[in-house]
């Protein structure tokens, strides 16, 4: 049997290495010739000086939940007397509701509205100071005593008339006389002539002082009759003065009065009121626990909110179930506003401290990426909340309009915008370097590029509000950034090479190229990255 036999050929090894060198040399050469990688030339990326709203928010998450729900009951006791609704009826605001029987405030009232009349009328009477018939009365005075100085004045005169001519004709009796004496002295006549004539003198001198003395009396009692009606006079007239001036006393007690009595008829026309129960909002009525001919003590109405948990603002993290009451047993009835819903999110203090009623919100709902709804903050709470050892203040932010899907409970973000500038010269917040009400951007004119200090009005989100240093139109450079030795600016762009390694690698776009050279110790990885902006 012949044998075949197979002689196998082991390659050099020198040929192998020769082999291996040229593939080396052709690698090389390859690369002189295309030439080192090179770093691409950043693109210079710019934006312009535009006019548009500047806007400032705060962030927050929560819950949906419903408006309060009203514990309605009436201010007054009395006897319930008819019930108008049942529950599952919707009332609208001012809606009858219950009836007491106002019997017994109804006569209050009449008594408390004639106390009112009564001084209203005294009060009239106290500005006016006299009546009528008081004025006529004090004129009828005056002029009395008036007739009584007149009516003194004349006997006073007459009673010295009297007396001056009594006077005279005394006096002319006491002449007679005396000449009478003298004459028949003269003439000697008898003893008992002159005795006669001396008897008739004394007689006239008597008469005399008798009369003037009697006629002395009749002045001075005139005199005092006159004084004492001058004096009638003169305090007539000062009564008659003093009653027609207002008196402060009298006019401050007067409206003391009144202001109680006033007082008096407005509690007694509430509490009138108060006999018939009225709806404090619209909603449904979602509960009846009084009855008629019940007797009620008057307990009034409050709110109450159903229970949801709060979130909290974005910059905390943190979320808490805020307390909550229900409506009481003891409330004569409950309505519910069911068509209202608002979101009850839970602030940073920072951030709360910005917030303020009234303010516009944008608001989103987890479980319903789609929709967002537009809302107003309508109340902040005063108190804080400690949550996750956070300061927390909630805020309550009404949708304005429900989108369709929301349910209370559901988790919600608030976005509220606490600063908003209109038509304000604008540039991208990366564009303004600086703090403060100052900054600096960089300007670029052609291919000349210079720094300019701009004044600065409100720092929002994403824009600031240029207020000064620049014009609508300007071109201004946006700021790069280096990255692991890269040069990165805002914009858009795509490069991707070797940083390192032993050959060409790939390219990427608008990311990170990555690549591996062969023949090499090591495989290099680089990126020049210009983000879409």
């Amino acid at each position: 049997m012949a044998t075949t036999t197979t002689i196998v050929t082991r390659p050099n090894r020198l040929l192998d290495v020769s082999l291996a060198l040229v593939l080396a040399v052709a690698a090389v050469s390859a690369y002189l010739v295309a030439g080192a990688p090179k770093t691409p030339a950043a693109t210079v990326r710019t934006t312009t000086v535009t006019r548009g709203a500047v806007l400032s928010s705060v962030q927050a998450s929560g819950n949906v939940q419903t408006a309060p729900a009203y514990s309605v009951g009436f201010q007054t006791g009395g006897t319930v007397t008819g019930i108008d609704v049942k529950v599952g009826q919707s009332v609208v605001k001012g809606q009858t509701l219950a009836n007491l029987d106002p019997t017994i405030a109804a006569a209050n009232l009449a008594s408390a509205s004639a106390g009112l009349s009564a001084a209203q009328a005294h009060l009239a009477q106290v500005e006016q100071v006299e009546t009528p018939t008081q004025r006529a009365q004090a004129a009828a005075a005056a002029v009395s005593a008036q007739q009584q100085v007149v009516s003194a004045q004349s006997t006073l005169t007459a009673a010295q008339s009297t007396a001056s001519l009594d006077a005279t004709q005394l006096q002319q009796a006491i002449n007679d006389a005396q000449t009478k004496l003298d004459s028949d002295q003269t003439a000697q006549a008898s003893a008992t002539q002159i005795s006669q004539d001396q008897t008739a003198l004394t007689q006239a001198q008597n008469a005399q002082a008798s009369g003037l003395s009697k006629d002395q009396q009749s002045v001075t009692q005139a005199q005092n009759q006159l004084s004492a009606a001058q004096q009638s006079l003169n305090a007539t007239n000062a009564t008659n003065a003093t009653s027609a001036q207002l008196q402060p006393a009298d006019l401050t007690a007067a409206q003391a009065s009144l202001a109680q009595a006033q007082a008096q008829y407005t509690s007694a026309l509430q509490t009138m009121a108060w006999t018939t129960l009225q709806a404090p909002t619209s909603g449904v009525v979602t509960a009846i626990s009084g009855a008629v001919g019940q007797t009620v003590s008057g307990g009034g109405t409050s709110a109450s909110q159903g229970s949801t948990t709060a979130g909290s603002s974005s910059s905390s993290g943190a979320t808490a179930t805020t307390p909550t009451s229900s409506a009481t047993s003891s409330a004569f009835l409950t309505i519910t506003n069911l068509g209202s819903l608002s979101v009850k999110a839970g602030f940073a203090e920072t951030d709360a401290a910005k917030l303020k009623v009234g303010q516009p919100a944008v608001i989103s709902f987890s479980a319903l990426p789609n929709a967002q709804a537009s809302g107003v903050v309508t109340e902040v709470d005063a108190n804080s909340t400690l949550v996750s050892n956070v300061v927390t203040y909630y805020a309550t932010v009404n949708i304005t309009k429900i989108p369709t899907g929301v349910k209370p409970g559901m988790t919600a973000s608030v976005t509220v915008t606490i600063n908003r500038h209109d038509g304000v010269l604008t540039l991208p917040n990366a564009a303004v370097r600086g703090t403060g009400s100052t900054g600096t951007v960089t300007v670029e004119n052609g291919k000349q590029q210079s720094s300019v200090t701009v004044g600065v009005g409100l720092r929002g989100d994403t824009s600031t509000e240029i207020t000064s240093g620049l014009t609508a139109g300007v071109t201004v450079v946006l700021p790069s950034s280096t990255v692991s030795g890269v040069s990165t600016q805002v914009g858009s762009g795509n490069a991707g090479r070797f940083l390192t390694g032993g050959g060409l690698g790939g390219t990427g776009t608008g990311g990170v190229g990555t690549g591996a050279g062969t023949g090499g110790a090591r495989t290099g990885t680089g990126a020049a990255t210009q983000p879409g902006g």
